[in-house]
């Protein structure tokens, strides 16, 4: 009885916190892989959820190893309010690298004022087996041990 007193006021919070929560837009990106050599070409992906209709800025700094194809390191999109649009900055590798995980820092603004910002990794070279496959094949693992033990 308690136990079921505390989930539904822990449920009452977490809808009050949800407008809050949405606040301000929310930006994803990708984890593009690119060879080592200079000339290797990548595509770096941003999308913004819009939380107002206004204009959208994503601003990159690729520092020395990357630079965009056409030398535009900013994106301006309108969207409006509850869509989402993708900024894309096709990329390439400047100088030989070795092979990594490199960083690109961005920028995200609305109407001029900046609201978020972080670092977009790009993965050079043969990589080992990155986060997403060990979680994908641990799952499958998992999976086949649960139906195993239900026989």
């Amino acid at each position: 009885m308690k136990f079921g007193r505390m989930f539904i006021a822990g449920m009452i919070v977490v809808a009050m916190l949800l407008p809050s929560v949405y606040a301000k837009p929310i930006v994803w990106h990708n984890t593009p892989r690119t060879g080592t050599n200079a000339g290797d070409i990548f595509r770096l992906k941003f999308e913004i959820l819009a939380n107002e209709t206004a204009n959208y800025t994503i601003k990159i700094d690729s520092g020395e190893n990357f630079a965009p194809i056409d030398g535009n390191y900013t994106i301006n999109l309108y969207i409006p309010k509850n869509e989402t649009r993708t900024f894309i900055f096709d990329m390439e590798v400047v100088k030989e690298i070795k092979d990594g995980k490199y960083p690109i820092y961005w920028d995200a603004y609305i109407n001029g004022k900046k609201f978020n910002s972080g670092k977009a990794y790009v993965r050079a070279g043969e990589q080992a087996p990155g986060f997403e496959l060990i979680a994908f094949i641990s799952a499958v693992l998992l999976a086949i041990i649960i139906w195993k033990r239900k026989k």
